[in-house]
């Protein structure tokens, strides 16, 4: 598919959105027309919806949601938007996910708010109809985004608590928790609670892992097995300063030449001659 040209109308088509635009577009997001924010941006509309997708987590076609104001005054403030919700609470058996099954379900219905408005004051449906008081078993976060508190709390809790609790507390499956970690690299969350591998001790300490491991068996070092994982576990505030000197130490080779110290004279004893039109390497002359 051929992507279209930028509408080099607006001054700013080719710029990159800065934090002070984005400020300014979840400010004004369902009160001011696509058009006022595309004036007042000087961006086309498509990249006032597209920016609405990016940032704010809506879907593009929420772009064209009307102003949100009778008079000079909002219509849609976020407490009449969750009392319209709590009647959709009630009227409705099961609870759409996103915006497009909203949005077929609220065709005609004037009283229920525009999705726009779900997302700017809730982030999230599942969160929204939480907050309407919906049950925790009426509500499916199965193709919900991943809120900021969600993410934060697993990666908080990651390592220390196992994922079936985890996914129990976000309400959410094991495979959506499991799925999280993968695709956002938050695997190193499992060292959340301050435990090495020995591989990532060794790194720590520039030296071999084998050297690592040696220490581990002889007990010089603490730390223990883990079974689930299949990988050692030390803290660092266990390894004491003659731990730290041997993690430490310059790797023991088995090399028998002498030490280099930058000159080839001193280091073997020998320089070289001329001697009957031949250059030889003898010893060097006290």
């Amino acid at each position: 598919m051929k992507r279209k040209p930028l509408d080099r109308r607006f001054k700013n088509a080719k710029k990159p959105w800065s934090p002070e635009e984005v400020d300014y577009l979840r400010g004004h997001y369902g009160i001011v027309a696509i058009e006022g924010m595309s004036t007042h941006l000087d961006r086309s509309p498509i990249s006032i919806e597209l920016a609405i997708y990016r940032y704010l987590g809506g879907s593009r076609k929420l772009g064209r949601c009307s102003p949100n104001m009778m008079g000079a005054h909002l219509f849609w403030t976020e407490q009449r938007t969750l009392d319209a919700l709590k009647e959709v609470v009630k009227e409705l058996k099961i609870l759409p996910t996103s915006d497009d099954l909203y949005n077929s379900l609220k065709k005609g219905r004037f009283e229920w708010p525009s999705a726009c408005y779900i997302y700017r004051y809730f982030k999230t449906f599942p969160n929204a109809w939480a907050i309407a008081g919906a049950g925790k078993a009426r509500i499916d976060k199965a193709n919900a985004k991943w809120t900021e508190e969600e993410d934060e709390y697993l990666l908080d809790q990651a390592g220390n608590i196992k994922l079936e609790k985890i996914a129990n507390r976000l309400g959410r499956s094991y495979g959506s928790v499991r799925g999280r970690l993968r695709w956002h690299d938050h695997l190193k969350a499992r060292h959340n609670q301050g435990y090495l591998s020995a591989a990532e001790l060794a790194k720590y300490f520039g030296c071999s892992y084998h050297r690592v491991r040696k220490l581990l068996l002889d007990g010089l070092i603490k730390g223990y097995k883990s079974k689930v994982r299949n990988e050692w576990q030390v803290d660092l505030a266990d390894i004491d300063d003659e731990a730290k000197a041997r993690l430490s130490r310059a790797k023991i080779t088995h090399k028998q030449s002498p030490v280099d110290v930058g000159d080839y004279s001193l280091r073997y004893g020998l320089c070289r001659r001329k001697i009957d039109g031949r250059t030889q390497r003898v010893p060097v002359l006290a």
